[in-house]
């Protein structure tokens, strides 16, 4: 199955992600913040518990409910009651609804243990009723004035224990009025800011980044790197893209130096290379001037292509190119050397293709070389054939022993096929000449046995 490289989050994309995974995490510091602080308050659970129920009996009323019909005094008759008075003053009041009368005081006469029934008219108030046997649950009571509009009541309501779980409902109300509501409106704010707010430090981010890739793609054509502008803002941007550019011009420094000392050895090397040749020359004749003038072959042929690589990197002028005409002087120069191994060499140029521009001298060595290789690594009486297809493409194939099993490997520098004698440049040379030009080489094995070797180049090189 292929692999898909998945695209990274965006910067973006990341910060509202970390903004969310922080907002969620105290959330949940809150919620559990408000259920501890509140489930260790009971006092105030339970006031809450009975003002809600208060209010919920009162609307019952208005609404013309029946407020016994309520869960907590229906399903816990034990546990829950309320009474509803019209009137504050004990004398003058009538009950308008109550269920489970027997937890709640006597409303005609005063109770010592309800501060709200010892003076002659009612107040606001909550307190906690003392236990009426041992093992009994402690009560509650709560005397509220429920207001809507001109209409008013006064009710009683009164708990023992919670079995309807009414405290539950505060501390969702509480999360929902102090967690939930506040979040809900501040996060789409602060994440809409946050957005607004670093849109311009990303935009200049992916700036600086497609000037890195453009920067990477000059480069692989041997165009000079070009610099990255420095945003006048945020500081680790402008620290970033100078740093860059100092990379990028180090970087330059040290081709030029690799360049110039390449070439120079190169020059250097020519001058004792041709003594060297004088001296084997004027040896005796024999098997010992032989071996000595191939390798001194071999060596001019390593410095040639050490020149040539040098400056293919520092090529920078184009033109138009016939490689038709190319190729057929490129196998004009190697019939020779075929014909000496009793090998044949075929051109075929087809028919004329699109325009193409570029650099003449590199293209034609480009072209050599893998001509060269075809001929030299192949056998004595081998056939190797030269088709230039729509003025762009070069083939070379012979009927070899074939490209091995990592034709690929070959094109880098100082990788040599099995049993050769060169110096493993002329075909990284092919590679960096076709990079150069927009263009691509590959090695792949031809159908019958042997080898093609494929050289594009693109319709148009910029200069």
């Amino acid at each position: 199955m292929k692999n898909t490289a998945r695209r990274p989050i965006g910067l973006g994309a990341a910060l509202l992600l970390r903004m969310g995974v922080a907002t969620l995490l105290a959330a949940v510091a809150l919620l559990l913040f408000f259920v501890v602080h509140y489930g260790l308050n009971t006092s105030y659970l339970r006031e809450n518990a009975l003002r809600q129920q208060a209010e919920a009996v009162a609307q019952a009323i208005w609404n013309h409910r029946d407020p016994r019909a309520l869960g907590p005094y229906r399903r816990y008759p034990a546990n829950y009651a309320f009474r509803v008075f019209n009137r504050r003053v004990l004398a003058r009041q009538k009950v308008l609804a109550q269920a489970n009368a027997a937890l709640l005081p006597r409303p005609e006469q005063a109770d010592p243990t309800h501060p709200a029934l010892v003076a002659s008219e009612l107040t606001e108030s909550f307190d906690a009723l003392p236990a009426q046997g041992p093992g009994q649950a402690r009560s509650w009571l709560l005397t509220d004035r429920v207001v809507r509009g001109r209409r008013k009541l006064w009710v009683q309501v009164t708990m023992r224990g919670d079995p309807a779980m009414l405290g539950l409902g505060v501390i969702r109300d509480e999360i929902k009025d102090h967690v939930a509501v506040p979040l809900g409106v501040l996060l789409p704010a602060l994440s809409l800011a946050m957005f607004l707010a670093v849109r311009p430090t990303i935009r200049a981010l992916r700036r600086t980044a497609d000037a890195a890739l453009a920067i990477g793609e000059a480069a692989a054509k041997g165009d000079r790197m070009q610099r990255i502008e420095v945003p006048a803002r945020p500081r680790e941007l402008t620290d970033l893209a100078g740093a860059m550019n100092s990379m990028l011009e180090a970087i330059e420094r040290a081709i030029a130096t690799l360049e110039a000392f390449t070439a120079d050895v190169a020059h250097e090397l020519r001058t004792p290379l041709a003594v060297l040749r004088l001296e084997a020359d004027a040896l005796p004749r024999g098997a010992r001037r032989a071996q000595i003038g191939a390798e001194i072959d071999r060596l001019g042929g390593l410095v040639e292509e050490l020149l040539r690589f040098a400056q293919s990197h520092a090529a920078r002028k184009h033109g138009s190119v016939d490689l038709a005409a190319i190729a057929r002087r490129v196998c004009e120069e190697a019939a020779p050397a075929a014909v000496r191994r009793r090998q044949t060499i075929a051109l075929d140029v087809g028919s004329p293709g699109s325009g193409l521009e570029g650099n003449p001298a590199l293209i034609e060595v480009a072209v050599r070389n893998i001509v060269h290789n075809a001929l030299t690594h192949t056998r004595e009486g081998a056939h190797v054939e030269v088709r230039v297809e729509e003025g762009r493409r070069v083939l070379v194939e012979d009927d070899g022993d074939g490209p091995g099993a990592e034709p690929d490997g070959l094109f880098e520098r100082f990788r040599r096929g099995e049993g050769s004698q060169g110096a493993g440049i002329g075909l990284a040379l092919v590679r960096r000449v076709a990079d150069l030009h927009q263009g691509s080489v590959q090695l792949m094995p031809r159908p019958g046995g042997g080898t093609i070797c494929r050289l594009d180049l693109a319709a148009s090189a910029p200069p």
